[in-house]
C-alpha cells in the first residue's frame, strides 16, 4: 500500500477501526496506523462516557454509628424580644 492515502481510503480504515473495535491489549500491532489511531480515539470517548465506578459512587461506610440529635430550640434575637414586650404592652 502506498504511504499516502486519499480521503476515501482513510475514512474506510477509520470506519473499520470503529466497527471492529477491540480493547488495547487485544489489538494487533501490524494493523494500519489509522485503524489503531481510531481505536485510541474511541478509547478516549468511551472513557468520558463510562467513568470508572470510583468516579460515580461514594462508598458507604457500614461500620459507623450515627446519632440523631433532638431539634434545636429556636433562638430569639434581642430585637424580637423587644418587639414581643412592646406588643404585649399595647395588646395586653
Amino acid at each position: 500500500m502506498s504511504q499516502s492515502l486519499n480521503m476515501l481510503e482513510e475514512i474506510r480504515l477509520r470506519r473499520w477501526g470503529r466497527e471492529h473495535y477491540v480493547p488495547e491489549l487485544s489489538r494487533r500491532k501490524d494493523w494500519h496506523p489509522i485503524i489503531l489511531e481510531e481505536m485510541l480515539i474511541k478509547d478516549q470517548e468511551m472513557g468520558r462516557q463510562n467513568p470508572t465506578p470510583d468516579m460515580r459512587f461514594v462508598p458507604l461506610l457500614n461500620h459507623l454509628e450515627f446519632r440523631i440529635d433532638q431539634p434545636h430550640a429556636k433562638q430569639i434575637s434581642t430585637a424580637e424580644l423587644e418587639m414581643t414586650n412592646c406588643t404585649e404592652q399595647y395588646l395586653g
